[in-house]
């Protein structure tokens, strides 16, 4: 995990596969539109229920719905 290790390693690698990415096919998946009011029932963490959301599109069901990444403390957010 190198983009655990360095921010800027982090963003190099972001860059490295957008290239490596281009011109190729990339698989997506879209979900249902979520309504206002849907959204007004998270008052308390909307981020965290917008990731589960998310993470739920997801075709492979290798990973945590609560499963969230941490900066680590050298790394001003």
């Amino acid at each position: 995990m190198a983009s655990h290790m360095s921010y800027a390693l982090r963003l190099a690698m972001i860059f490295h596969e957008t290239r490596r990415l281009e011109g190729g096919t990339l698989p997506i998946n879209i979900g249902a539109p979520l309504s206002a009011a849907s959204l007004q029932t998270f008052q308390t963490d909307i981020a965290q229920a917008l990731r589960r959301i998310t993470m739920a599109l997801a075709a492979e069901a290798n990973h945590t719905l609560d499963e969230a990444f941490v900066w680590p403390r050298r790394v001003r957010v």
